[in-house]
């Protein structure tokens, strides 16, 4: 039985088609990649998978059951977004915001729990944020205020993880540490993982399965060495590649070729 399933989705802002019969399935304990060009479709693939949008045709279903007979509170325990960027108006401290991803598990008016604060502080250590609770969430560098963001949505308890960008703006020593993170919860909980990304070395280093998008359009799906061809990186992004595997760590390795 499929996980997530995703069946002809189609959506257009206003008269501009951004989504055309997108179709494919997502298992559990899948760690997908959403990769193509800026413009291709993917912020909005995900915001639908969120039901943040509403496809203009298709449907989204999650364990045969369409996202649309969820009620809110419910979905939130299934399935929990990471956007690529999220404004505070306030200087929350760390377990702060983490609490705050309980939200989806408390009757209206209802205090915080002794097991909420628990879980809170699972998901902390989880992400190594526990040493910062206390730490306002502006004084954070970009890398810690990501794996917060993080704990912050593995307090909802989803089964399904959405993230948009969850690397941008970060030098390479915290993309690396932020996909570590998202690697071990998806191998050692057996978290679902949806993420959209740019770098498609991390994507092949990290992700079991990449979709690629070209021009609100499927094009590629499937493994990272189906998928991370020369030829559909020429196809797609109009740029020479170099695709090999590394000799050390069996992955593979994109290079770029300038033109002259």
């Amino acid at each position: 039985m499929a996980y997530l399933e995703i069946s002809k989705i189609q959506f257009a802002y206003r008269k501009a088609m951004v989504l055309k019969d997108i179709s494919f399935t997502v298992h559990q304990g899948d760690f997908l990649g959403i990769i193509g060009p800026n413009g291709s479709g993917k912020s909005t693939l995900l915001k639908i998978l969120a039901r943040l949008l509403k496809a203009r045709e298709g449907t989204v279903a999650l364990n045969d059951l369409d996202l649309k007979q969820y009620p809110i509170r419910t979905l939130a325990q299934k399935i929990a977004l990471v956007p690529e960027e999220t404004l505070l108006n306030f200087p929350f401290t760390v377990e702060e915001l983490v609490l705050m991803g309980r939200s989806p598990h408390l009757p209206f008016l209802q205090p915080l729990a002794p097991k909420d604060h628990a879980k809170a502080n699972d998901c902390m250590e989880k992400t190594s944020v526990r040493d910062l609770a206390g730490r306002r969430i502006n004084e954070l560098s970009s890398g810690e205020r990501q794996r917060a963001f993080i704990a912050q949505a593995l307090a909802q308890e989803p089964d399904i993880l959405l993230l948009d960008e969850p690397t941008a703006h970060l030098d390479i020593n915290h993309q690396i540490e932020i996909f570590n993170v998202l690697k071990n919860l998806q191998e050692q909980y057996g978290l679902t993982i949806i993420t959209i990304t740019h770098d498609l070395n991390l994507a092949a280093l990290y992700c079991d399965t990449l979709l690629l998008l070209k021009g609100g359009e499927l094009f590629s799906l499937g493994p990272p060495s189906q998928v991370l061809t020369a030829e559909n990186i020429k196809n797609v992004y109009h740029t020479q590649v170099t695709v090999q595997q590394h000799q050390k760590i069996k992955k593979l390795q994109i290079t770029l070729i300038p033109n002259h």
